[in-house]
């Protein structure tokens, strides 16, 4: 059993008004739908009145195995972002979202990242585009609208931009300021492309955004982000995507190959220490979220791959027993104890076409470098 206890000062002069509501709570009119939510939750709620040195408190306390959710809720936080983070971090195994990476300065490291020698990913995509552009743009067709989620600096659609010649380009990101000036830097690029940029969470939007442009919707998610994804995740952010482009649409995805442990571990472990300060940076975004107070000095990153479930996790480490303030919660780590900040998980071709296949995608066309070291697809 988990236990939550949430301490509420009582103002001046508003005691007795306090009574009264635990009185209607516990026999009023209210008494039916409050028990009726908690037994919903499987939750069970006490309350006391605690007397300090200046005034009154109310002690509210939950248990239950799962209280966590219930109070999340019945708190009605204001911040989306604090109550995914807080449930992350109160599992067992701590974990972040990766989308938490992407502040503007998380942003600008990942580009970094994707210029380092040991990160074969993006040079290699890259040079799957530069060689089958043409190709390509015969399977996404002539002026399709050009939706990319997630789309960071807009580099490797401009690879393709002059084959497809996409009647509209819509990038997609949450870090607001990166994405207009990547958004401004491409329409002076590409004068002639219209260019509808969305600053937007996509993986909270089940239909396509409002107000895009009319035309054959095609997805552009390269770099194998599709791999961050646990398969059911991913299946489920796929058949989402299914939704948005329609019956007529398409999807142009990047996927990472399988291969040598050695190859792949250090594409994220690289000599400069770039990819830890990206892992790092994650914290920061989170303390200017939330009111936190992590200490990136507190923490390493370490990434390994997971020979059994064919991915590379990345984690941030506690160097030292210590404790961490989460708005006004607090969080325990020992030292050892990890945060789970990400996966990448790599594909064979037969893996990602099941996967394709099971959200209601048929991979028309792949294309692969001499190694096999990564993938892209075109599917309907």
């Amino acid at each position: 059993m988990t236990m939550i206890a949430f301490a509420v000062p009582i103002l001046d002069g508003k005691l007795e008004d306090w009574k009264h509501m635990i009185l209607d709570t516990m026999h009023g009119d209210n008494k039916q739908s409050t028990d009726q939510s908690r037994e919903n939750a499987g939750v069970h709620e006490r309350s006391y009145l605690q007397k300090m040195e200046s005034g009154h408190a109310c002690i509210l306390t939950w248990e239950g195995e799962h209280p966590l959710p219930f109070w999340l809720d019945l708190m009605d936080v204001a911040l989306p972002e604090f109550t995914e983070i807080l449930a992350g971090l109160y599992q067992k195994q701590k974990t972040i979202n990766p989308k938490y990476f992407y502040d503007t300065h998380g942003s600008e490291l990942f580009e970094r990242i994707t210029s380092l020698p040991e990160y074969y990913p993006t040079r290699t995509e890259r040079a799957l585009y530069e060689q089958h552009a043409n190709s390509i743009a015969e399977y996404c067709g002539q002026n399709c609208v050009l939706i990319e989620p997630g789309s960071g600096s807009s580099e490797k659609v401009r690879l393709l931009l002059g084959a497809i010649k996409p009647a509209a380009y819509v990038p997609m990101d949450i870090a607001k300021d990166f994405l207009h000036r990547s958004a401004l830097k491409l329409g002076q690029e590409f004068p002639w492309l219209n260019v509808h940029a969305v600053c937007a969470d996509f993986g909270q939007y089940d239909q396509a955004p409002e107000g895009l442009p009319d035309g054959k919707r095609v997805i552009f998610y390269p770099g194998s982000t599709l791999g961050n994804m646990t398969p059911d995740v991913a299946k489920q952010f796929l058949q989402q995507l299914r939704q948005w482009v329609g019956g007529n649409g398409g999807m142009l995805v990047g996927i990472d190959l399988h291969k040598p442990t050695d190859r792949v571990t250090a594409a994220y472990n690289d000599g400069e220490g770039v990819t830890a300060e990206f892992n790092l940076n994650a914290l920061n975004n989170i303390n200017r979220l939330t009111n936190s107070n992590f200490d990136v000095n507190n923490f390493s990153h370490r990434a390994f791959y997971n020979e059994d479930l064919r991915r590379i996790e990345m984690h941030l480490e506690s160097n030292i027993d210590h404790i961490v303030r989460v708005g006004d919660s607090t969080i325990v780590f020992a030292e050892g104890e990890t945060i789970h900040t990400e996966n990448s998980y790599k594909y064979t071709l037969q893996s990602f076409r099941s996967l394709a296949e099971s959200a209601g995608f048929n991979v028309c066309q792949s294309w692969l470098d001499d190694e096999q070291l990564f993938s892209v697809h075109y599917l309907e």
